[in-house]
């Protein structure tokens, strides 16, 4: 396992920064949210240098509910990606790339791990034959746009089942797997037509000859005839044998369906992610 290494410059750490005037008074409820704040990112880190990334991921969420942070922002993009949550991840690190107010020791990190994993993301199309008024789609339990009948989604890695429901009642499901041996581009199709009744065959009412209308045995049958010939029952065999044999030369260099084939091969199972905590909560 790659261990994230901690980027902290000396202007960073908050016993090495001056008062401001901007600090909030000791004592005051703005001052005890900032130290929480500190003391959880702190837990944050040490959470990250054991590898705990659930746990880190809840130290640096409960950091931002108290204090806005790019840095914050960062490291907990970086847990999510370990965690292989990347759609959520890779949104975080957009939004500090696109931030013209973050200095480059933070954007620089997110702009390389957000090109990292970008790639990884999978997608998936799903396909709805049928009826879709009043139709409900649900991907993991989040419920998508309903109505259309072609969507193409951004997926984590992963085992992602689909279901469309409508007035409560699964109509139909189905699962689906994405990255790692997986391709990384899947296709679903929810067929919700009602099937074709299936027509009744009708009778065959075709007459035969009576017995007594059959002609005679032998009457118009002759004994030298080409039909009873071996040499003729002889060729017919050797046709069928070399038709066949030509059919199965066919099939075996066919190699199979080319629209089988995998579009796109996931990379990582599970994805690796190279990020690094940066800095020191600000």
């Amino acid at each position: 396992m790659l261990w994230l290494a901690v980027c902290a410059a000396p202007s960073a750490h908050a016993q090495d920064v001056a008062p401001s005037t901007t600090e909030p008074q000791a004592g005051t409820a703005e001052q005890v949210q900032l130290e929480q704040a500190r003391k959880l990112f702190e837990e944050g880190l040490a959470h990250v240098e054991a590898g705990n990334w659930v746990e880190a991921e809840q130290a640096f969420r409960r950091v931002l509910a108290l204090r806005s942070s790019p840095v914050v922002t960062y490291n907990l993009a970086s847990a999510l990606a370990r965690l292989g949550r990347l759609i959520e991840s890779a949104e975080m690190l957009r939004a500090i790339v696109r931030d013209s107010s973050v200095d480059a020791a933070t954007r620089d990190p997110a702009q390389s791990l957000l090109a990292e994993i970008e790639p990884q993301i999978g997608s998936l199309t799903v396909r709805v034959l049928g009826n879709t008024e009043g139709l409900v789609l649900r991907l993991d339990q989040r419920t998508l746009g309903a109505g259309e009948l072609i969507q193409a989604i951004s997926v984590d890695p992963g085992v992602h089942a689909i279901v469309a429901e409508r007035d409560g009642k699964a109509l139909a499901s189905e699962e689906v797997k994405v990255g790692g041996a997986a391709p990384l581009i899947a296709e679903v199709t929810l067929d919700l037509r009602e099937p074709e009744p299936v027509k009744p065959i009708a009778p065959d009412l075709r007459v035969s000859k009576l017995p007594s209308e059959q002609p005679p045995r032998g009457a118009h049958a002759d004994e030298s005839s080409v039909w009873s010939s071996p040499w003729l029952w002889s060729s017919a065999a050797a046709v069928v044998l070399v038709t066949v044999g030509v059919v199965a030369v066919v099939a075996l260099s066919s190699g199979g369906d080319p629209e089988q084939a995998d579009p796109v091969s996931g990379t990582t199972s599970p994805p690796v992610i190279r990020g690094r905590v940066v800095g020191e909560m600000p």
